[in-house]
């Protein structure tokens, strides 16, 4: 009966059962071997786990009074990588771009840089926040991009957030493909 090895990690000693026939035939050179043993482990080990930590889509303490997140992540401990952080910005830019697109008519046929705008906002104030800049919102309805860029310089908003607003205010105002450049004194 043909078997595959699964090395357990940091053990020495080895468990094997059958090759799943989703994968086919167990690849045939030592280092192939490995890799496969090391996916099917990994599929093993991550049910193993959240079974045993459970998954959670919220922060919260564990026992031992850590923030954690996810399946058993300790955020005060560890906190998330680059990529991780880029792979949740990714995440969150295409969620605030479909609530922006379903809930601002008009949304979609803006410009790139207006959008931008937009969207810089929600990620500061949520949905909800940007949706009470109604004047500003009315002026970018009605492509008054010099008058929505006042509203939004007045705003208690504005005056918390200071450089921001401004750079985000010159952006709808010109039509900017990105921020401002800053001139050298």
């Amino acid at each position: 009966m043909n078997r595959t090895t699964i090395l357990q990690p940091g053990r020495e000693s080895r468990m094997t059962r059958k090759p799943s026939t989703k994968w086919g035939k167990p690849p045939v050179d030592a280092r192939a071997k490995r890799e496969n043993s090391a996916a099917v482990n990994r599929a093993t080990l991550k049910l193993l786990l959240v079974k045993h930590e459970g998954l959670s889509l919220k922060p919260y303490r564990c026992p031992a009074g850590k923030l954690t997140i996810g399946v058993g992540r300790n955020l005060d401990d560890r906190g998330i990588s680059e990529d991780e952080a880029a792979m949740l910005l990714d995440n969150d830019i295409r969620f605030v771009w479909n609530e922006l697109s379903r809930v601002l008519p008009g949304f979609t046929s803006l410009d790139e840089t207006r959008q931008n705008v937009l969207m810089d906002m929600c990620f500061n104030l949520g949905t909800a926040g940007l949706l009470k800049f109604k004047a500003m919102l009315a002026a970018v309805g009605a492509r008054d991009f010099d008058r929505a860029a006042a509203e939004m310089l007045n705003s208690a908003w504005a005056r918390q957030v200071g450089e921001r607003a401004r750079t985000l205010a010159v952006m709808m105002k010109a039509q900017r493909s990105g921020p401002p450049r800053v001139r050298e004194r």
